[in-house]
């Protein structure tokens, strides 16, 4: 039999109650450990860092959200660009003649 892997997105809230009674059960594990355990079951938001205008000003060129690091309780989004050297001159108003 083929077990499936668990979907974080489809818990209900029944769900996350039985991870937070879990979790206020477990007196020995340290608080940091709690917290990513709830931000994994989606019991806690992170915010996002905002990157809209630098989202706009990449377009042309194309550019991946490749993952995100999460410092100071914000998530930073991870971005992979990849182009030819004449784009990148066009977005940072570089010349090469």
């Amino acid at each position: 039999m083929i077990e499936k892997v668990l979907d974080y997105n489809t818990l209900t809230d029944r769900d996350k109650k039985i991870v937070e009674e879990v979790l206020n059960n477990l007196p020995t594990v340290e608080p940091v450990y709690k917290e990513l355990i709830k931000v994994k079951f989606r019991i806690k938001e992170i915010p996002e860092y905002d990157c809209k205008e630098l989202y706009d000003k990449l377009k042309d060129i194309g550019f991946t959200v490749q993952g995100f690091r999460i410092d100071g309780g914000i998530k930073y989004p991870m971005l992979s660009v990849c182009n030819e050297a004449r784009d990148f001159e066009k977005l940072l108003n570089i010349k090469n003649d």
